[in-house]
């Protein structure tokens, strides 16, 4: 019996619930603030669902993926490692190609642009997987790029700025600290971090230009920015200080990445939230942290209450 629960509570750990959950609350957050705006039309409800499988489809694409590139590494440079996979390569590869042609598929109800823009992300996922995170200043930032990127599926030229920028830049910074606390192969470099700070500017560049070509404002699209940025610095704060607190309290590098990573992926989860009141939403806003408490709360339960092995990586 203890040992089908560890395998559930692999499955559950393996799926990244609370990541998925923070990539699909950003692109419904994309959708609410173009159907706002009128830039897309049709029923919310139905482009929420749309926006929901493109979201999943992708990041699916991207586990099942890095899972596969993985399992072979290991294969080939880690012989002695256990299995640590509920499915086969072929079954993996399967779940990849059929979570692709979903994202694509939903991705085709915002049109060609839409369309244009999730293979964009899938690419990038690819070259993330294929060449990318063996060169860690690139792959931080990459990662970054890639969850912006995907966000612009339902309005490629939303106007609002903040969101879309603050996502790519706290998945980067997330998985430099976590690359770093994991003492990964090969391990970044200062020459390697300068880099990625002038990638991130160009790439800061090119979204403000993108997004909002006629305005320099940030903030624009937004009723009522002043509530969601206090709520951005409040989750900023409180996820420094708990990773100094957990970091004091947790033995080994590998398991204070775990538990900063935990920390990171509900912050962000939670970060939706803020835009929502900054767009004058506050039921919207109270429905999306609520569900993203309860997934942490889930998982917590979960590590808690069944040892495992394998500790949680911050990627797609």
């Amino acid at each position: 019996m203890h040992g089908a629960l560890r395998r559930l509570a692999a499955g559950v750990q393996a799926a990244r619930a609370g990541l998925a959950y923070g990539a699909m609350a950003e692109g419904w957050f994309a959708v609410a603030i173009a159907h706002r705006t009128g830039r897309i039309e049709g029923h919310l409800g139905t482009l929420l669902l749309s926006m929901s499988v493109v979201s999943l489809g992708l990041f699916v694409f991207g586990v099942a993926m890095n899972d596969v590139l993985d399992r072979k590494h290991d294969r080939a440079f880690a012989t002695e490692r256990p299995s640590r996979w509920l499915l086969s390569v072929q079954w993996l590869a399967a779940l990849a190609v059929i979570s692709l042609l979903s994202a694509l598929g939903a991705a085709s109800q915002f049109g060609r642009g839409g369309m244009l823009v999730a293979g964009l992300a899938a690419a990038g996922i690819v070259a993330y997987n294929v060449l990318a995170k063996f060169i860690p200043a690139f792959g931080f930032v990459s990662l970054g790029a890639i969850g912006a990127l995907h966000m612009l599926v339902p309005d490629q030229h939303p106007g609002v700025v903040l969101p879309f920028w603050f996502s790519m830049t706290f998945t980067a910074i997330v998985a430099g600290i976590v690359h770093r606390l994991r003492q990964k192969r090969p391990a970044a470099t200062v020459r390697g971090m300068l880099f990625a700070v002038a990638l991130w500017a160009a790439w800061s560049a090119a979204l403000v230009w993108w997004i909002a070509p006629n305005s320099r404002d940030p903030l624009v699209g937004f009723d009522h920015p002043r509530d969601g940025i206090v709520v951005v610095a409040i989750l900023l704060i409180g996820c420094v200080v708990g990773s100094l607190i957990m970091r004091r309290m947790t033995s080994g590098a590998p398991r204070q990445a775990d538990r900063f990573a935990r920390l990171a992926t509900l912050t962000q989860a939670l970060m939706p939230s803020a835009w929502f009141l900054c767009m004058g939403l506050p039921g919207a806003a109270a429905s999306f942290a609520g569900a993203a408490l309860v997934l942490a709360a889930v998982d917590a339960v979960v590590r808690t209450g069944i040892h495992l092995a394998r500790p949680l990586d911050y990627q797609p």
